[in-house]
């Protein structure tokens, strides 16, 4: 099954809104689904966050919300998937190279590996990627569970 992206309608989770915050029992800051928060009490107590702490930065380590050491990956995007390609932001980070044949070169430093596939998964074979090899490694490993979870028996 070969599918562009323009053919078909982006769709959003229903989980993309989290808190971005600390707790006593757990070190660092940390992210919070919204949906799964049953309850909430106002206390006394007040949260500083440390001064060196800077939310955007913070969201820029990860490809999507998933605080991973973040990994420096390369991708390939074919021609017929270029021009949507060049108008996508894969991450803030990003850098895109137009090459010769028309198709694109993305670069950009993440983490998240397991929501990266996920995402290229999306584009088929419009998109290879190219580094870092674990990356590639995951991706080949999740699309064998689906073609196995998919087989004709």
């Amino acid at each position: 099954c070969q599918q562009r992206r323009g053919d078909r309608p982006e769709r959003r989770r229903q989980d993309d809104d989290h808190l971005v915050a600390a707790t006593k029992d757990k070190p660092g800051i940390r992210l919070w689904r919204l949906d799964r928060i049953r309850e909430a009490k106002l206390l006394d107590g007040m949260f500083t966050p440390p001064e060196d702490f800077n939310l955007r930065a913070y969201a820029a380590q990860s490809f999507g919300i998933y605080q991973e050491e973040p990994i420096d990956v390369v991708l390939r995007i074919e021609p017929g998937a270029a021009q949507d390609a060049a108008s996508w932001q894969f991450h803030p980070t990003q850098r895109i190279t137009h090459e010769d044949n028309g198709g694109l070169t993305v670069r950009f430093r993440a983490g998240g590996i397991l929501e990266m596939c996920w995402h290229f998964f999306t584009w088929g074979t419009a998109l290879t990627i190219v580094a870092p090899d674990n990356l590639r490694e995951a991706m080949a490993k999740l699309t064998a569970v689906v073609a196995e979870h998919h087989a004709i028996r």
